[in-house]
């Protein structure tokens, strides 16, 4: 948990960041529902009240999403239930880029963005080609005149390529540096931010 303050003092913005967010296969089977589907909202039911504290949520999704074919270590592919459910229970958004990004290639990060994208979710950290990149890195979270620039990268994708074509943002310390000046810049234009723990 973390707290970001406006300069005048008279406001604040709770952040609460979480995870690793991942499925092996006794928790795929204990979410799925006689009739086939899955529900996690039991399985995170206790974390309601303590999402519902905070402005932002920000879970790191370590794990593909798909609607069949499920698998665990070490390729992780996930019903995308858990995110819809994670959503209702107070999860706002998810980073995406981590060691399981590219476990199921192309066809993980694309079914990955789809399922986020048709829920709703805000989300940032694996796109589909550079033109979804430049627009959505940094992510930008906005709330009673806050404006937050969240970006997200990873050290590596477990000896797995990244598809042609696809971005998943490596460490790489002079991009950062870059990325964070120009969110930076670009917040200023607007807000007036002075974050603590960021």
């Amino acid at each position: 948990r973390t707290e970001a303050f406006a300069e005048n003092g008279r406001r604040s913005l709770t952040l609460i960041f979480t995870g690793d967010l991942m499925q092996h296969m006794p928790q795929v089977f204990a979410a799925r529902q006689r009739d086939g589907s899955f529900d996690y909202t039991s399985c995170f039911s206790r974390l309601n009240n303590y999402f519902s504290s905070a402005d932002f949520v920000i879970a790191n999704l370590e794990t593909t999403l798909g609607n069949k074919d499920f698998s665990g270590y070490p390729r992780f592919c996930s019903p995308w239930q858990i995110a819809r459910d994670l959503h209702q229970l107070g999860v706002t958004t998810f980073v995406t880029a981590n060691n399981h990004s590219c476990d199921q290639l192309g066809k993980g990060i694309t079914n990955t963005i789809y399922y986020l994208d048709s829920l709703g979710i805000p989300h940032t950290g694996t796109f589909t080609d550079t033109l979804n990149y430049k627009k959505r890195h940094p992510l930008y979270l906005q709330k009673d005149g806050f404006k937050i620039a969240l970006l997200n990268y990873t050290y590596g994708t477990n000896g797995l390529p990244v598809p042609k074509g696809f971005v998943v943002p490596h460490i790489d310390t002079t991009a950062i540096k870059q990325d964070i000046q120009l969110a930076h810049r670009d917040g200023h234009q607007h807000y007036s931010l002075h974050a603590l723990g960021v």
